[in-house]
C-alpha cells in the first residue's frame, strides 16, 4: 500500500478522473483521491493522495491557487473556454494591452463570481453540467472569491496572457469571461495551466508515467506553515494513534514554533510513511484530529 501526497503534471486533454485512473494503476493502489478538479482542456498541477493519506487532503481545501491562461478578446462561448460553442463575435481590434489591463482593475480582491454553466458545481444536488448539457433552465448564485494577483499581458498570435493567484474554487474561466464583458466585447480562455497548489509548484510535479514511490512530496513542501515534529516517546505516541491527547510538554520544546496544525512522525523520519497523527494545540494539549496507521514500528523508548 502507498501512503503518501504527489504532485502530477496533468497532460490538457483529460479529465481529471482520468487522470486518477491512471494513477491508480502507475502506483498499484485502489485508495486515491486529489485535492482539487482542474478541467480536460487545463494542464498542469493535479495534486494526489494515496492510501490513508486521502484523509489529509481537506487540509488543502482552502490553499491558494496559481495559474497561467491564455484568452481571446471578441469571443464568447457557452463554456468561457475555446472548447464551447461560440454565442458572440465582437470586432475588438480597437482595443489595446492598456485597455485589457484598465478593465482588469475590477477583478482584483475580493470579488463575487458566477461560475460557469458547464462547471462541477452542485445545483440541488447535481452537477451543473449534467443539466446544462441537458438544455435544462437554471440559475448558479454569485459566490465570493478573492483575486490576490492577476496580470495581463500580450497580445500575442492574436491572444492576451493572465497570470492570477487566486482563492479556492475561483474559476479563471469566469475571471476571463467577467473582463470580456467589461470591455463589452467578450473573452474566452483558449489556454490554462495551474502552475501551483498552496506551496506546491509545478516544478515539484511529474507525469503519471513517472510516478513512483520516490515522487512522494515532503510533507514539509505540502504543509510549509505547520509544525513537524518527530516524536521519539513510544507512549505518546501510543496516545496519540490511539486518539487520545497528551501534554504540549511531552512533544514540544521552548523552540518549538507552533502552526496552525501539528504533524507527528515516528522513527525519527519526517515523511508521509512515517506520519502517525495531525494534531492541534489546545489549552496546553496535543489533541489528534486524525489518526494514521502506523507503518514504521514501534521505536525505542
Amino acid at each position: 500500500m502507498t501512503q503518501g501526497i504527489f504532485a502530477v503534471n496533468k497532460e490538457s486533454g483529460l479529465s481529471s478522473q482520468a487522470v486518477l485512473n491512471r494513477c491508480k494503476r502507475q502506483l498499484r493502489e485502489k485508495k486515491i483521491g486529489h485535492s482539487g478538479t482542474l478541467d480536460p482542456l487545463a494542464s498542469g498541477v493535479l495534486v494526489v493522495a494515496t492510501g490513508p493519506c486521502t484523509r489529509l487532503l481537506s487540509y488543502l481545501v482552502g490553499a491558494k491557487k496559481r495559474y497561467l491562461a491564455t484568452f481571446r478578446l471578441g469571443v464568447t462561448t457557452d463554456t468561457y473556454d475555446i472548447t464551447g460553442k461560440v454565442t458572440s463575435e465582437t470586432d475588438s481590434s480597437s482595443l489595446n494591452t492598456d485597455d485589457v489591463i484598465s478593465a482588469s482593475e475590477s477583478l482584483r480582491g475580493e470579488i463575487l463570481q458566477i461560475p460557469p454553466r458547464y462547471s462541477a458545481v452542485h445545483i440541488n444536488g447535481q452537477r451543473a453540467y449534467d443539466l446544462a448539457r441537458r438544455g435544462e433552465s437554471f440559475e448558479i448564485p454569485p459566490r465570493p472569491a478573492h483575486v490576490y494577483e492577476l496580470k495581463i499581458d500580450g497580445p500575442k498570435d492574436a491572444c492576451f496572457t493572465m497570470y492570477c493567484e487566486v482563492s479556492s474554487g475561483t474559476y479563471v474561466r469566469s475571471l476571463i469571461y467577467d473582463l470580456g464583458q467589461i470591455l463589452g466585447v467578450g473573452a474566452t480562455m483558449t489556454a490554462l495551466v495551474r502552475l501551483g497548489v498552496g506551496s506546491i509548484d509545478v516544478d515539484n510535479a511529474v507525469e503519471v508515467e513517472k510516478l513512483s514511490d520516490a515522487s512522494m512530496l515532503d510533507p514539509r513542501v505540502v504543509f510549509e506553515s505547520d509544525l513537524h515534529l518527530s516524536v521519539e516517546r513510544e507512549s505518546v505516541l501510543v496516545a496519540i494513534t490511539n486518539g487520545r491527547s497528551v501534554s504540549s510538554d511531552e512533544i514540544m520544546t521552548k523552540d518549538s514554533v507552533a502552526g496552525e496544525n501539528v504533524f507527528m512522525y515516528e522513527a525519527d523520519s519526517i515523511t508521509f510513511d512515517s506520519l502517525v497523527a495531525v494534531a492541534r494545540i489546545e489549552d496546553g494539549f496535543v489533541v489528534p484530529k486524525v489518526v494514521l496507521p502506523r507503518r514504521v514500528g514501534p521505536v525505542t523508548i
